[in-house]
């Protein structure tokens, strides 16, 4: 079935993402600063990113919602991020970028909310790669001149992850397209929100 393919590639190129990402970032962490410090910080990310992950595959609804919420609160940030480069730039100067790694730590947990509902998680991905793009596009626009690029992001953490969300958002997009255009045996349009086990949340 086309859908359940596309849905897996997506889910898998994001899997692989995400472990790369997260040996990635928790090496640089672990480098600099390094020590327990470095230890608090990874498991300041990680730790939520784990616990998202498993409420997409054990409260299916639950997740939803809460996804839907988190991804809404990180482009109201962006949109700070946006509007007052300065200020973000000094704290990500001292702790690193904490936007791109936060919405990189969201971005996993929405792909496991994929395999179950692959419009949403899809709509939700595209969202999360283009407000970080635009983002720190307007905020180069903002600061001098001499210093177009904030905190590194522009063309640097955000854009990097910004290329795997879209096209793993894409993918779910199109196994959501497809699944709409299937038809149950019992001759009803197949509906993707209701795949997997049961609708009760679990």
């Amino acid at each position: 079935m086309i859908s359940t393919l596309l849905r897996w590639s997506a889910f898998s190129l994001m899997a692989a993402f995400g472990l790369l990402g997260s040996l990635f970032v928790a090496g640089e962490t672990l480098v600099d600063p390094g020590g327990w410090e470095a230890v608090a910080l990874v498991a300041l990310w990680l730790v939520p990113m784990v616990f998202l992950c498993a409420l997409a595959v054990r409260r299916i609804d639950t997740a939803h919602r809460v996804l839907v919420a988190a991804v809404t609160v990180l482009a109201a940030l962006w949109v700070w991020f946006a509007l007052a480069p300065g200020w973000w730039r000094s704290l990500m100067d001292e702790r690193g970028p904490v936007l791109a790694i936060a919405s990189f730590a969201v971005g996993v947990a929405v792909a496991f909310l994929g395999l179950r509902r692959p419009g949403t998680a899809g709509a939700l991905l595209v969202v999360m790669a283009a407000v970080p793009v635009v983002a720190s596009a307007v905020a180069a626009a903002v600061l001098d001149a001499d210093r177009p690029d904030p905190a590194g992001l522009l063309g640097g953490s955000s854009t990097a992850a910004a290329i795997p969300t879209l096209v793993v958002g894409v993918l779910f997009l199109l196994s959501y397209a497809a699944e709409r255009g299937q038809t149950r045996p019992d001759g009803h349009r197949s509906d993707v929100s209701d795949l997997g086990p049961a609708r009760t949340g679990r």
